[in-house]
C-alpha cells in the first residue's frame, strides 16, 4: 500500500493552467454536441407531430365521404 504525502491538487492546477486551450476546446466541443442534439430531437419531435396529423385545434378529419371511399 502506498501512502502518498503529497496531494494532486498543485500538479493538477499546473496542467490546468499550461493546457488551458485544450480543456477549454474539448468544453466547447461537448457543449456543442448537446446543444445540437437537443435542436435534433426537437426537429424529429415537430417532424412526427406533423406526420401524425397532430392538430392543436378541434378540427377533426373525416375518414369516409359522401361516396364511402376513404380520403385522409
Amino acid at each position: 500500500m502506498f501512502c502518498f504525502q503529497s496531494g494532486c491538487g498543485a500538479p493538477l492546477k499546473f496542467w490546468l493552467d499550461d493546457n488551458k486551450a485544450v480543456w477549454c476546446s474539448v468544453l466547447a466541443v461537448f457543449g456543442g454536441l448537446q446543444l445540437m442534439s437537443i435542436i435534433l430531437c426537437i426537429h424529429i419531435i415537430h417532424k412526427l407531430k406533423d406526420k401524425t396529423g397532430y392538430k392543436k385545434t378541434s378540427e377533426k378529419r373525416r375518414l369516409h365521404n359522401e361516396k364511402g371511399a376513404y380520403s385522409l
